[in-house]
């Protein structure tokens, strides 16, 4: 089991392998709840099993894995250019997997490119990711990701909102309370139970 270094976020949200969205606007603390799982994971799993950590928006988060001493040897790290290069990927973890044996894949953010490519053949290629993403579910991998939002009518939207609400079991909205806090609510399924945490240059908190 996965873990969030909370035990009462641990049993609702990482108990099985599931698919799971974390969303809010720019700067909420997506990726570094994000991280802070595989922080709080790595110390606690099989070395043998591996997690797989693909951005879409480029390399700067290296830097943080860095910092929260995530340079691991099972913890391997791509940058993807655009939606063909996720599927590629996916591709190779698949051709790979009995040698890498990944525990979690995550996707950070899952999104990003359906933005920009939506208007030329991106439903097919998104589609096609999440299918790929289904097949590791479907052999106990945890799939995590982030999404970015769009406002609509005044609201904060996930871009791809009709398509990843029917495809992932928890969506997650992470809202920002304060500069540096941060509240956790879940929206599917819908429970009344939120939770805060800080962001500081170690992770982050529970509070």
């Amino acid at each position: 089991m996965l873990r969030s270094c909370n035990n009462e976020l641990d049993e609702m949200l990482l108990r099985r392998a599931s698919r799971i969205v974390f969303y809010g606007e720019a700067g909420s603390g997506k990726t570094n709840l994000i991280l802070n799982i595989l922080k709080c994971s790595v110390q606690s799993i099989d070395p043998s099993l591996s997690f797989i950590y693909i951005s879409t928006e480029g390399s700067i988060v290296l830097n943080r894995f860095i910092r929260l001493g995530l340079n691991r040897q099972n913890l391997f790290f791509a940058m993807a250019l655009d939606q063909s290069h996720i599927i590629e990927v996916l591709l190779q973890i698949l051709h790979d997997m009995k040698y890498i044996r990944p525990i979690a894949i995550v996707v950070d953010s899952i999104n990003h490119y359906y933005r920009i490519e939506a208007l030329n053949n991106g439903n097919k290629k998104f589609l096609e990711i999440l299918v790929l993403l289904d097949y590791f579910n479907d052999h106990d991998i945890y799939i995590i990701s982030s999404a970015q939002v769009h406002i609509e009518n005044g609201e904060e939207m996930i871009s791809g909102i009709d398509i990843i609400n029917l495809w992932a079991d928890f969506i997650v909205e992470i809202k920002k309370d304060s500069k540096s806090t941060r509240i956790l609510k879940f929206v599917k399924p819908n429970i009344a139970k939120s939770f805060r945490f800080v962001i500081t240059d170690s992770g982050i908190v529970w509070v």
